[in-house]
């Protein structure tokens, strides 16, 4: 009887554990399915520990940095892209994990001597499975072409601002979407008083509101 039941005691354990396999081996394959998918991205992903020590880092990253994804490992995250953020409250991933919530900024990496980075980054707190957070995922964007176009037209608002004849913009409807000091001045307004407005009510010329408003014409014709 004592056998028997050591015999049913054994064949339980191992149901138990046979059972618990195939979810342990889902598990492992998903996470391996999730690491493949960031190894492929062509943007820099990478992770650290609550101590900012890097425990992985995918090929793009490694390039970004310089190093290979192996080397990078256990390097702090704050020696490898160097932005004015790091170690410092500014930081997306410090705050990330701070605030357990996500977290994203915009900021200039050097991570290579001569190299200047514009980017936006953004970090995403990892939970154990307590829900203790144990480090952070950090996606990062390099947005040197957004801020060459952005830094391109504000460098063309100075250019209007500073031009002593009225400069102004309007949508479709004909609501005033810029309007420079000078065409401000004529109407006894500032900039951003008239922002909104609708231009025909503002100059009230007699083409306004008409096939004859060159304004509409040049948005009817496109020329």
């Amino acid at each position: 009887m004592k056998n028997s039941f050591i015999r049913n005691s054994h064949k339980k354990k191992k149901n138990q554990e046979t059972a618990m396999c195939p979810q342990a081996s889902k598990k492992e394959r998903t996470s391996g399915e999730q690491t493949a998918y960031l190894h492929v991205l062509p943007t820099p992903v990478l992770s650290v520990d609550t101590e900012f020590n890097v425990t992985f880092m995918n090929p793009a990253g490694a390039r970004v940095v310089g190093l290979s994804a192996e080397e990078a490992i256990g390097s702090k995250c704050y020696d490898l892209f160097k932005t004015s953020h790091c170690r410092t409250d500014k930081c997306a991933v410090g705050r990330a994990m701070r605030e357990d919530r996500v977290v994203s900024e915009e900021t200039v990496a050097r991570p290579r001597e001569g190299a200047i980075i514009p980017i936006k980054y953004t970090g995403v707190p990892i939970k154990d499975a307590k829900g203790n957070i144990e480090g952070a995922l950090e996606f990062v964007l390099d947005v040197t072409e957004e801020v060459r176009q952005r830094t391109a037209a504000q460098q063309k608002i100075n250019n209007f601002n500073a031009l002593p004849t009225p400069v102004m913009s309007v949508d479709t409807d004909f609501s005033i979407t810029f309007m420079n000091p000078a065409g401000a001045s004529v109407l006894g307004l500032n900039p951003e008083e008239a922002i909104g407005r609708k231009c025909y009510d503002l100059f009230k010329t007699s083409h306004c509101r008409t096939d004859k408003c060159a304004v509409g014409r040049a948005m009817r014709e496109d020329r």
